[in-house]
């Protein structure tokens, strides 16, 4: 009871500093808003600001909080020394030890299996990711003359902020935008401190709506996908002249990528498919796959839960479909309003997808973008109920625990993630209601 009162009181914490990031930001964007007006603003000074708060959450990688980071590295070493991650789960490596240097060896040995997501299962990760991985731990050993965690993590950071920042000027996004953004507490916390890999995936999707032409645009969602699948989806947003070529290339798209993962994936001994277990069981944070799973009595790994998420994924086409056809919404603003319904339906919303969001917004016009970022001030109460689920679940005891239990059998947990992850959206709808009824009231005589 005293550990489960300590977690939730240090949780609290955490979560108010995190409301305060939020809000600091806010605050600053305003100011520089202010000052931009005037023509009294220093990039330079921005750019100084962004780069020592980067540096701070960097140094923070020699002890990485997520277990998802060290199998980066892991595969990363398996990938450098051609041995298969999706045959060989982080569990058997011992198995290709034949096959991997005394300098690989003593860096897998290094990370405890505790400390790995899943350590059974070969990786969830495509093809072009676990290459990149390898591509970055390739160039850590020929700098350093051995495997380093700290610095392969850094790499991964530094690659994806690369790809983010050329997404953005190729997007017309002013410097000044960029080290504001740059600034923001979730990118830090997501992109620095944790290290997620997602901004890789990030840069390619702005890469993919910033394109030009039809031909690079395809280019840069197929490389979306293949850093992470949902990248792929990306495709629906492009310009395009008609709703017909855009269902064509995401359709492409998608087979293109199917084609090509498939014998990867394949290559998993059975039981360890990491894309599989992941895709058939793994549910957390989720507020309206949840409630529709209880209304159809499913349970997690039921059969009919494949049709659950295949109904949920069509609505989000539907919705993705609708949005294609708007023609008073460029393109990023398409996107941003797309992957918030494609985040917020999936079985798991993790706190850093929503990074996929918000690096979409510096690109679009105010009126979208304006209530979407103020709806990112709900997110470290995400993070906080998040981080609470887990901890009651892993401690039966002490009344904490006991509350928890009751209000998950209430069904109030669910509805509590249900309203903080549409918050955004509906936030957006009525802003826009809000100006359609202002447009009326002044056209009234």
């Amino acid at each position: 009871m005293m550990a489960l009162g300590h977690s939730s009181l240090s949780n609290a914490a955490s979560t108010l500093g995190w409301i305060l990031a939020h809000f600091a930001w806010l605050g600053l964007a305003r100011w520089i808003l202010a000052r931009s007006q005037t023509g009294r603003i220093s990039t330079a000074g921005l750019a100084c600001l962004a780069l020592a708060l980067w540096i701070t959450g960097l140094a923070q990688l020699k002890n990485p909080e997520e277990t998802d980071v060290n199998r980066y590295f892991f595969e990363g070493v398996l990938v450098s020394e051609a041995v298969s991650p999706y045959r060989t789960p982080p569990a058997r490596f011992e198995t290709q030890a034949s096959h991997l240097s005394a300098q690989a060896l003593t860096a897998l040995r290094s990370i405890p299996q505790a400390e790995l997501n899943f350590p059974e299962l070969g990786t969830p990760y495509p093809p072009i990711q676990e290459a990149t991985f390898g591509a970055i731990a390739r160039s850590v050993r020929a700098i350093l003359g051995g495997y380093d965690r700290f610095a392969f993590l850094a790499g991964v950071a530094i690659a994806g902020l690369c790809l983010v920042v050329v997404g953005w000027r190729k997007s017309q996004v002013p410097w000044a935008w960029i080290a504001l953004f740059l600034c923001h507490p979730l990118f830090l916390r997501e992109w620095g401190v944790r290290a997620h890999a997602d901004s890789l995936m990030v840069g390619a999707m702005l890469l993919a709506l910033g394109a030009k032409t039809a031909r690079a645009q395809t280019l840069f969602s197929f490389l979306a996908l293949g850093l992470k699948y949902p990248g792929g989806w990306i495709a629906w947003f492009v310009e395009s002249p008609t709703l017909r070529s855009r269902f064509i290339r995401t359709m492409g798209v998608g087979l293109l990528g199917a084609a090509i993962f498939t014998p990867f994936l394949l290559q998993a001994p059975p039981g360890t498919s990491g894309v599989a277990a992941f895709t058939s069981l793994w549910e957390s944070n989720s507020g309206v796959h949840r409630w529709a799973r209880m209304l159809l009595g499913l349970y997690p790994g039921d059969s009919g839960e494949f049709f659950l998420r295949l109904g949920l994924l069509g609505l989000v086409g539907g919705f993705s479909a609708h949005l294609a056809t708007q023609k008073n919404l460029g393109a990023f603003e398409k996107a941003a309003l797309g992957f918030q319904v494609w985040v917020l339906l999936s079985p798991t919303p993790n706190p850093w997808y929503f990074t996929w969001i918000l690096a979409l917004l510096p690109a679009c016009r105010a009126e979208v973008r304006n209530p979407l970022l103020l709806s990112f001030l709900a997110l470290p109460l995400a993070q906080s109920w998040w981080a609470i689920d887990w901890v009651s679940s892993w401690n039966s005891g002490g009344w904490m625990g006991a509350w928890m239990r009751t209000l998950q059998d209430l069904g109030v947990e669910p509805l509590w993630n249900f309203e903080h992850a549409w918050l955004g959206f509906w936030t957006w709808k009525a802003y826009r209601s809000g100006l359609r009824l202002s447009h009326v009231e002044q056209s009234r005589p």
